[in-house]
């Protein structure tokens, strides 16, 4: 089992590998790939949606704007 978690200023994504109540380590998939990461979610099939926030309020974004990503597992 796993959680994920991101990070705003950090711009990344954080897998937390679970093992039982505690974290059994992290993976950081993503890093500093998209700029930063304004949010992510879990849809009810599994899939991961992150949206990216790399307009900024005062100045100009990252060329394209913001982004919805669907990350997919590379294969093993």
């Amino acid at each position: 089992m796993s959680r994920l978690r991101h990070l705003l200023a950090g711009r990344t994504l954080i897998r937390l590998k679970l093992d039982g109540p505690t974290a059994g380590g992290q993976e950081h998939p993503l890093k500093n790939a998209f700029g930063r990461l304004r949010d992510v979610a879990q849809a009810a099939d599994g899939s991961v949606y992150v949206i990216t926030s790399g307009t900024e309020a005062h100045g100009p974004g990252r060329p394209g704007g913001d982004r919805l990503l669907r990350p997919v597992p590379a294969a093993r």
